[in-house]
């Protein structure tokens, strides 16, 4: 009973931090869309708020959350920087973070933000096809690691089966 009691309190835990994990996979799988249509709106001319608006109206998902969110912090008044360290904390990644600084720096020092949104885009597009490419080099190496690994546990069931009271003695 106290170990179902544990379960059932931790169920609701690890259902969030699975969600978790999804939102921030879906996150990241739209986000060098997101960039190229940034990089596309900066181009044309558009301030960075109005270009937050268009990637918040036209995408969808958790991507079009967080840029909506970063759009109504701006056009409330809010900081550039304190709005893109809020959404960094909400979705804790390396690439949000590139993201982050790479806009900030581009609008306090000045520059090509189209151009460096651009950059940034491309470089994980690329960072995303050397993961899947380093998932499918391995894929063999984890299925071995894990036959390798229930092995005993598989043949201690078998011999518990087979013959009863044969591990006792073992």
């Amino acid at each position: 009973i106290l170990a179902l009691t544990v379960l059932a309190g931790m169920g609701p835990w690890i259902w969030l931090k699975r969600q978790k994990a999804q939102r921030l996979l879906n996150f990241e799988a739209s986000l060098p869309d997101a960039l190229s249509m940034l990089a596309r709106t900066l181009r044309a001319g558009l301030p960075l708020s109005q270009a937050l608006q268009i990637v918040s109206q036209e995408m969808q998902g958790p991507v079009a959350n967080e840029f909506g969110i970063v759009f109504n912090e701006l056009n409330y008044g809010g900081d550039l920087r304190s709005a893109f360290l809020a959404m960094l904390e909400r979705i804790p990644s390396v690439t949000v973070m590139a993201m982050a600084v790479a806009v900030v720096i581009q609008r306090e020092i000045g520059g090509n933000l189209a151009e460096s949104v651009d950059r940034l885009e491309r470089l994980m597009r690329e960072r995303f096809r050397f993961q899947r490419q380093l998932r499918t080099l391995t894929a063999s190496n984890r299925t071995s690691a894990w036959i390798v690994g229930l092995i005993p546990f598989i043949l201690a069931a078998s011999l518990e089966l087979l013959s009863p009271g044969y591990l006792a003695t073992l």
